[in-house]
């Protein structure tokens, strides 16, 4: 994608998350307000995001963040779309009366009186922008001190009509919690024979209050597409890297066909190594023995899997 449809895509999801609070200064130049005082100057480079992250300034508050900023720029990952997180992240680290300002900014019925809130209940989790597609906006925990990728959490996404379309209804299935080391892991799966059917099934999950809270919910996806005449085998790390690749391999390897898998964790403050790897393929091996779920022929002729990751 060129860096204009990027930019273009981005701001959608702001719009639809800070509606009022987000502000389009010019061309490359956009706002936030954090909260009554505070705003986030945003300046969007040529080459980002494809090469270099944003220039942000907050403006308006004592506090200094000049050190959060710098660490979040030394972190960010070529190709990653980070304002929201940023946003985020600078608001719950240095800036306590954000929360209150959101509050004040929601919908408090007449005479302008409100009851306290959660964070959790500020925005909605799930917003529809201009075009009609649903942005997904995770509730995921924040852990301060833990490594870059809990940090990030699940990403923001955009589902389409094909994900709302009840005639791609599959049933669902899931496994039990298993704590490992502070961390919880469970694994889901559907049976699928098509995009509209995995869309369908990622947004039921991710709809479900409990995954919403998950660290990550990585998913991975095999089915023969008789449309097309190839085999479809793809992943999702949801920040949980090479997560995704393992998931995907378990499915080729396994000879496991039709069929989307999502494995959510959640994060309990313990690093887990390469060990997390094997505890994802494990819960959703189980699952998959459980259920009687069988290996398939690839394919109607043998053909091997088109991954669209490469």
């Amino acid at each position: 994608e060129n860096t204009a449809a990027l930019w273009a895509e981005e701001q959608k999801s702001l719009e639809a998350i800070y509606q009022q609070d987000f502000e389009v200064l010019g061309t490359a130049y956009w706002q936030i307000r954090l909260c009554k005082d505070a705003v986030l100057r945003i300046e969007l480079p040529s080459g980002y995001p494809q090469s270099v992250p944003p220039s942000v300034v907050l403006v308006g508050s004592e506090c200094q963040v000049g050190g959060l900023i710098k660490t979040l720029a030394e972190e960010w990952l070529p190709g990653e779309a980070c304002i929201f997180g940023w946003a985020e992240e600078i608001a719950r680290r240095a800036l306590p009366e954000a929360q209150e300002h959101q509050a004040q900014s929601a919908d408090v019925g007449q005479s302008g009186s409100r009851e306290e809130c959660s964070k959790e209940q500020l925005r909605p989790r799930i917003v529809i922008d201009d075009d009609g597609n649903h942005i997904y906006e995770p509730r995921t925990r924040k852990h301060r001190d833990a490594p870059r990728s809990v940090r990030d959490g699940q990403k923001l996404r955009v589902w389409d009509d094909e994900s709302l379309d009840p005639a791609h209804a599959v049933e669902l299935y899931h496994g039990e919690v298993v704590e490992e080391k502070k961390s919880k892991f469970q694994a889901h799966f559907a049976k699928v024979v098509n995009m509209g059917e995995v869309k369908w099934a990622h947004r039921e999950l991710l709809s479900d209050d409990k995954l919403a809270t998950a660290t990550h919910n990585t998913i991975a996806y095999q089915f023969y597409d008789y449309t097309k005449s190839i085999q479809v085998l793809d992943y999702d790390d949801d920040h949980e890297n090479g997560a995704g690749k393992c998931l995907g391999r378990l499915l080729k390897h396994g000879g496991y066909m039709g069929i989307f898998v999502m494995v959510s964790r959640w994060y309990g403050g313990v690093q887990l190594g390469s060990d997390r790897f094997k505890i994802l393929n494990r819960v959703l091996q189980t699952l998959l023995e459980k259920s009687g779920v069988e290996s398939q022929p690839k394919g109607p002729t043998g053909k091997n899997a088109k991954n669209k990751k490469g």
